[in-house]
């Protein structure tokens, strides 16, 4: 499997079990390289200018320590895609056409033209491999009209294919899963990830039909450092009074906001441990949060005609945000139950409540199956 952003590659080589992971970070610059097998992590400092260099590091390196005996171990190649527009709906065998149409939108997300590269350059140095595509915005991709489009000029919108997306679908498509196996596929099931993007999506008979990301994953909630949806003139009141730059300000919304910006903390652990001690600011962006998600969760009522379950997931969601959240949605019918580390913590007779651990990997693995042989 493998996963690009701008400046990093990831992979896992797996089969009946994880063989190895790692990557390569801050590609083009000082670049970092690192992977975990059964034998001892190894990790160098390399100079890799692009993704491609990237991918034959790592190549050479499962060759080289007889991870693989030869790239003809490599049978299916899965990509996590940031963006398939709305050429790209469905998880499909990739081609070198793909890639092609896949350049054709990569101004949709900043990471696609990365997943671009990072495709061209699998499909040539492990060109006997089947190359499937797992595409992040595919889940939501059949939203209805009036959730999908925006109150903007049709010229606008149809010239530059501006509409909303969606985005963390293979996570909610598996928290739905999950969630489905316990309670015999329900009907009308809101799910909620709390990770660091924050999102919520609204599932009716197996299909997400309203989502709370849109054209891109900035709008929305906020997340571990994301500020989510803000006044729209906001940036430009950055730009006019800070003197600041479009990178800037996208810098500054996306990357140096959110929760940790509100607590000076790094990580949901850190807030949590804060806000047990009593850290104000803590327990202030905890509850700021919990409302968000609570306000979120029960707009998407509207969308799919009532909840019969909610399904949580995501490293900060903790027995205490989800406590908060239900209290808050407690007037719908929400009832929560003991705690437990996962599995159905609602009360009987309540709006179900699920807690699942997924992994993205877990997800991506389980999305592509069908095409493995």
């Amino acid at each position: 499997m493998l996963w690009s952003t701008a400046s990093a590659l990831r992979f896992q080589l797996r089969g009946s079990r994880v063989f190895a992971q790692g990557g390569v970070s801050r590609i083009g610059g000082a670049a970092y390289f690192e992977v975990v097998t059964d034998s001892e992590p190894y990790s160098e400092s390399v100079r890799h200018l692009n993704h491609r260099h990237a991918l034959r590091a790592i190549i050479d390196y499962l060759q080289r320590n007889a991870i693989i005996n030869s790239l003809s171990d490599i049978e299916v190649v899965i990509h996590c895609i940031a963006h398939g527009g709305e050429m790209f709906r469905h998880t499909k065998l990739l081609h070198h056409e793909d890639a092609q149409r896949l350049h054709g939108i990569s101004y949709l997300s900043p990471d696609l033209p990365a997943n671009v590269v990072t495709l061209r350059a699998a499909m040539s140095q492990l060109s006997r491999a089947k190359h499937v595509g797992v595409f992040d915005t595919s889940f939501t991709a059949l939203m209805p009209a009036e959730a999908a489009h925006y109150a903007l000029p049709s010229i606008a919108t149809q010239r530059f294919h501006i509409r909303r997306y969606g985005y963390q679908g293979i996570l909610h498509q598996e928290a739905y899963l999950r969630a489905s196996a316990l309670l015999k596929r329900p009907r009308r099931v809101v799910s909620a990830h709390i990770g660091a993007d924050v999102s919520i999506t609204a599932i009716r008979d197996g299909v997400a039909v309203e989502t709370s990301t849109g054209f891109t994953a900035a709008e929305g909630l906020p997340g571990l450092t994301r500020a989510g949806s803000i006044d729209p003139r906001i940036p430009l009141h950055f730009a006019a009074h800070l003197r600041l730059t479009p990178q800037q300000v996208d810098k500054l919304l996306n990357v140096k906001s959110g929760l940790a910006s509100m607590t000076g903390k790094p990580s949901y652990d850190a807030i949590m441990a804060g806000a047990r001690a009593k850290d104000k600011a803590c327990i202030e962006a905890l509850l700021h949060l919990s409302y968000r998600i609570a306000q979120s969760v029960a707009g998407m009522s509207a969308a799919i005609g009532g909840i019969d379950v909610i399904v949580f997931s995501g490293e900060g969601a903790s027995w205490a945000v989800i406590e908060e959240v239900c209290s808050r949605l407690s007037h719908m019918g929400v009832k929560l139950g003991k705690r437990k580390a996962a599995g159905v913590i609602s009360k009987p007779g309540s709006v179900k409540v699920v807690l699942v651990r997924i992994r993205e990997d877990d997800a991506l693995f389980n999305e592509a199956a069908r095409f493995l042989g």
